[in-house]
This record gives C-alpha cells, structure tokens and sequence, in this order.
C-alpha cells in the first residue's frame, strides 16, 4: 500500500502539468491488489482495470466502492482461471451490488494481450479528445 501510495503521488505530481488519465490496471492477483488500493485510499484515478480477476470478496461492493474511478473488468475467452460461468456470477453479483462496470471479453488466456489492451488505450484517448 505504501509503495502505490508513493508511486501515486509521483504520477499525480507529474500530471499536474499537463491533462491526464490516470489509469491503475492489476493482473490476475495484482488485481484484488488494486482493488483493495483504490477502495481503501480512494486515490485520485480515472479508471480501475481489473484484468484476469475482480473485486475481491472482502470489499463492500457499491456505487462509492472506488470513488469516482471507472470499473473495467477484462477477461479471456479461454482463460481457465476465469471460466464463462464465473464470469457471468460476477458481473451479476457486482450489478446487484449497484457496482458500475464494464466488461471487456477477448479471444485469449490468462494474459495480458495487445489487442484488448489496444482496445482500451483507444477508449482512453477517445475519451480526452485524441
């Protein structure tokens, strides 16, 4: 937690200058990890990419569970770890907490791939006008 806390506030010091889009995107196990950071800091962030995972159970799940940050959960079509079923009992359990999201499904593993990846910086830099 001290180590994003410091990492945070070096990416904010640096933003400050110039528009950004703060972005905090974990992997598979680093995803509970962000979350857990951002629903316990509540850290000046646009957007919360959970990848290969979700909200980890211990975390009250609602409209303020990340402050104003963006939820994104994305997932492989043949990831094992997170099979089609699990998936829909999560967006479902995240949607009956009130928890906004969205979804973003590719052909692949658990890893992290270009294409989605490219996907998502698209969105981002639609989303400040470049």
């Amino acid at each position: 937690i001290a180590y994003l806390d410091q990492l945070h506030h070096f990416v904010i010091g640096g933003a400050q200058r110039v528009p950004a889009r703060v972005v905090v995107l974990g992997f598979s196990q680093g995803a509970a990890t962000a979350a857990r950071w951002v629903a316990a800091r509540k850290p000046t962030v646009n957007d919360v990419v959970l990848w290969g995972g979700s909200v980890p159970p211990e975390i009250p799940r609602g409209s303020e569970t990340f402050g104003k940050a963006k939820l994104t959960l994305v997932f492989g079509s043949a990831d094992r770890q997170t099979p089609a079923a699990w998936i829909q009992q999560e967006t479902a359990a995240l949607n009956a907490a009130g928890l906004s999201h969205d979804v973003l499904l590719f052909d692949g593993g658990h890893e992290i791939a270009a294409e989605p990846l490219q996907r998502l910086a698209s969105r981002y830099s639609e989303d400040f006008g470049g």
